[in-house]
Parts: C-alpha cells; sequence; structure tokens
C-alpha cells in the first residue's frame, strides 16, 4: 500500500512540474525574443502588457511563436497574447502553425486589432476539413473589430466543429446579420455552449441562447425550434454577412503572401524568389461588343505556319492557364489560329459547304447564331463584372451557365446560391486556378450577389 501512495504522488508530481506556465521571463532576454524553452511550458501567458508595453509580440514578431508551436517538442495547451498588437497578419500567421497543431485548447486573442480577414484565417483552424486535429475549446476574440464578415466566416466553420465549447466575440462590430449566421450555425453545432457576441436585436439573442441552452443540456438540433424560426426569418441577414465573408478572400490572400515575403527576407532568399503572387486579376479582354475572331480555314496550296511551342507558366504564378490561347495577342489583333476550346463548336465535322459568296463556309444557322450571341452576352457580362476569362468562366461553365438572363442556364437561378453551396459545388470541378480558388469563387459569388435581374 505504501508503495502505491509514493507511485501516485510521483505522478501527481509530475503532472504539476509538465504544467508549466510560462512569461515574459521565458521567452525574452537581451532584448529579443526567443522560444527554445517553449517545449517546457504548457501555458504561455503574453496577455495585456504581461511584460510591460515596452514587450508587445506585435505584427513584426509573431512569426517567431509561430515557428517555435510548429516544433513537434512544443506542446502548449493554453497561449494568451491579448494586448498584444498583432494584427491581422499576425492572426495568419498563428492560425497557419496552427492547423496541424493536436495540443493547444485555448486561445487568447483579445485587443489585437484582429479584424475580419483574422477571424477568416482562424476560422480555418476550427474547421475540420482543413485543421482535423485541432482540439482548440476556447477562442478568445473579445474587443477587437471584427465585423459580420468575419462572424460569419467562423460561423461556416461551427457548422461542422465537434470541439470549440467557447467562443467570446463581445465588444466587437458584430451586428444582427454576423448574430444570424452565427444563429444558423448553432442549427447543426452541438459543442458551442458559451457565445458572447453584441447582438444588436432581443429576437437574435433569443434565438442563440435557445441554441446555446439545448446544447449545454446536450439535446442537440431537437430542442432548438425558436432557433429554427428565427433562421427561417433571416435569411436575408445570413446571405448579407456570408456575402462579407466572400469579399475577405482575396485580401487574405494578400496578407498571405505579404508574409511569404518577409519570411523569405528572413531567410536570406528574397533576390532569389519572385515577388509574391498577385491576387486574381481580369485579364485584358477585348471590348465586350466585339464577339470572338473566327479563322478562315487556309487556302489548299498554304499550310499554315505552326504555332511555336508555348513555354511553361512562371513560377510566381498559381494559376495554371487553360490549354486555350488567348482570344487575341496582347496588341488586340486576332491570333492567328482559334483556341484549342473554341467558344462556338463547329456545326459539323465534315467538309465545308460553299456558300453563295463563294467563301467556301457555310452560312450559321439561326441555331448557331443564337448561341454566339449568348456567348458574346456572357463574356461582356464576364467583363463588366470584371471577373477572368481565364478562371472565371471555366467555373461558370461547370455550374451550366450558358446565357445571362432568363430562367435555365441562366445567372439568376445562382444567386440562390449561398456561398457555401456555390463553393461545394465548384470543389466538384477541376479548375485552373490553383492557389487561388478560394478567391476566384469569393469573387464569383459577390459578382452573382451583384447582378440585379431577377427573372427566377
Amino acid at each position: 500500500m505504501a508503495r502505491y501512495h509514493c507511485l501516485v504522488l510521483a505522478s501527481l508530481l509530475a503532472s504539476r512540474a509538465a504544467a508549466k506556465t510560462c512569461g515574459l521571463e521565458e521567452v525574452y532576454s537581451n532584448s529579443r525574443w526567443t522560444f527554445e524553452k517553449l517545449g517546457e511550458c504548457s501555458e504561455l501567458d503574453l496577455g495585456y502588457g504581461a511584460g510591460g508595453k515596452q514587450h508587445h509580440l506585435g505584427t513584426n514578431d509573431v512569426h517567431l511563436l509561430a515557428d517555435a508551436i510548429k516544433s513537434p517538442e512544443v506542446t502548449l495547451q493554453a497561449l494568451s497574447l491579448a494586448d498584444d498588437s498583432i494584427g491581422d497578419a499576425g492572426a495568419i500567421e498563428l492560425a497557419a502553425a496552427l492547423m496541424t497543431n493536436q495540443h493547444l485548447t485555448s486561445l487568447h486573442l483579445g485587443k489585437n486589432q484582429i479584424g475580419d480577414v483574422g477571424a477568416l484565417a482562424l476560422a480555418q483552424v476550427l474547421s475540420p476539413e482543413q485543421a482535423p486535429n485541432s482540439k482548440l475549446q476556447v477562442l478568445n476574440l473579445v474587443d477587437n473589430p471584427v465585423s459580420d464578415g468575419g462572424a460569419a466566416a467562423l460561423a461556416e466553420s461551427l457548422k461542422f466543429n465537434k470541439v470549440l465549447t467557447s467562443l467570446d466575440l463581445g465588444e466587437s462590430k458584430v451586428g444582427d446579420e454576423g448574430s444570424a449566421a452565427l444563429a444558423e450555425a448553432l442549427q447543426s453545432n452541438t459543442a458551442l455552449t458559451s457565445l458572447y457576441v453584441s447582438a444588436g436585436s432581443e429576437e437574435v439573442a433569443s434565438a442563440l441562447l435557445d441554441g446555446l441552452t439545448c446544447n449545454s443540456r446536450g439535446e442537440g438540433v431537437t430542442c432548438k425550434a425558436t432557433l429554427g424560426s428565427f433562421v427561417q426569418r433571416s435569411e436575408k441577414l445570413i446571405n448579407s454577412a456570408v456575402a462579407k465573408q466572400a469579399n475577405l478572400e482575396v485580401r487574405k490572400h494578400q496578407l498571405t503572401e505579404e508574409a511569404k515575403q518577409r519570411a523569405a527576407a528572413r531567410s536570406g532568399a528574397s533576390n532569389s524568389l519572385p515577388p509574391p503572387h498577385p491576387p486574381p486579376t481580369p485579364p485584358a479582354t477585348p471590348p465586350a461588343t466585339n464577339p470572338p475572331a473566327t479563322t478562315t480555314p487556309p487556302a489548299a496550296n498554304h499550310s499554315p505556319t505552326p504555332p511555336p511551342p508555348q513555354s511553361p507558366p512562371h513560377i510566381n504564378h498559381n494559376v495554371v492557364p487553360p490549354p486555350a490561347t488567348p482570344l487575341h495577342a496582347p496588341d488586340g489583333k486576332p491570333r492567328p489560329h482559334p483556341p484549342a476550346t473554341p467558344l462556338h463548336a463547329p456545326e459539323g465535322s465534315g467538309a465545308a459547304a460553299v456558300a453563295s459568296d463563294g467563301s467556301g463556309t457555310k452560312p450559321p444557322g439561326k441555331e448557331h447564331e443564337k448561341e454566339k450571341e449568348d456567348k458574346t452576352a456572357l463574356l461582356k457580362w464576364v467583363n463588366e463584372a470584371k471577373l477572368s476569362l481565364a478562371e472565371h468562366l471555366p467555373m461558370l461553365e461547370h455550374l451550366g451557365v450558358k446565357h445571362v438572363e432568363g430562367r435555365v442556364s441562366a445567372l439568376a437561378p445562382l444567386r440562390r446560391l449561398t456561398f457555401t453551396e456555390l463553393s461545394a459545388e465548384l470543389s466538384k470541378a477541376s479548375l485552373p486556378c490553383g492557389e487561388h480558388c478560394a478567391a476566384n469563387k469569393a469573387g464569383l459569388y459577390a459578382a452573382l450577389q451583384a447582378y440585379k435581374r431577377d427573372d427566377v
């Protein structure tokens, strides 16, 4: 019996020794941050001026902590960086480090100037699909300028998250739209039991309370009648918040690329690396009113000059262009050969009939002319919406869009899709957008929501 008590005592002492709370003195010395001893810590508290205002971690140094967290020897369970001014850029770097983390259960980032873009990055840590091993149970974002778009991003991850129990968005800029998005997430979420948010109306607060109470009782979705009724009435609020969420993707992409460049500069390799990948931008296109030019077949006694071999895409572009060549050369003149995938398929595979004017081409029928007009109108809309022909047109084609207006195969019906539904549908396609896909989907969603016609 005495031996048993000794073993229990030894186990308790070992656990207490392992559960070490670290502060500034363990990670800051000689006027610099050093995280070599972070592996000894179970908790790190640098929050609310733990070492004085002069020792804020800040945006410029948060990468040091992020790199340390990635180490397999670091098993940090709780981290507080409250009032450390890390901003959106710091939140993105920290979130990237936590994507594969299996130990952190509590993260306090209150009063850090984190906005919607930073919230979007942290939402990915809560997504079981993107961070399947995350154990994060408590996320505190109190007193940050997170608004409806950031709340919608967090809500999207909460729909599937089964680990997070507490989310603090108090003293933020979240209004009824973001709160409604969170309410929708609580319809399927059964883990969250504590939520602080500055809901603008009593109706929103009542719906959120209903969902949280059901989760606390372990009754799940079956008891959320008040919540379900509110969500049904709040479709416009939710869609508005999701539209704001979609617009965050491009800005997050820009900040991520800037972080990569800073990392390259720190490693001394910035001169050997290409500039940061630009966010998706619409390529130069001909005036929208001009239909794509067609090429007259060459005479029988003349062989067309084969096009020069195309060089591989430059390393600084994530977007892999489709095999088709651009419709027009940089000088605006038609290229000598049509695209590999023509915008209008030929009407037949046999020999061309001789037209009345002796041109050797078959005059197009009414059906072909209508198809040509529809394609021209679609290209015009893509151009006016400032979308990319190479990146967004394949998305529209995958979604079955052939016309701008109408009730079938047109743009208007797509406005009924939420950003989540649109993204899920496009995930089934093989798209030429690489790392830009999230931003391209967001751009397409925003353009569809801005489309004014409602003939659905």
